[in-house]
This record gives C-alpha cells, sequence and structure tokens, in this order.
C-alpha cells in the first residue's frame, strides 16, 4: 500500500512538472 501511494506522488508530481513545462 505504501508503494502504490509512492507511486501516486510521483505521478502526481511527474504531471505537475509537465504542466509547468509547457502544457500551461
Amino acid at each position: 500500500m505504501r508503494s502504490k501511494q509512492r507511486l501516486l506522488i510521483s505521478i502526481r508530481n511527474y504531471i505537475e512538472k509537465l504542466r509547468i513545462g509547457g502544457l500551461v
């Protein structure tokens, strides 16, 4: 369960980085 939560946070961080990168 902990691994899943960590993966979710990683994906969220990745999406946020992409958004700040050039999606805005």
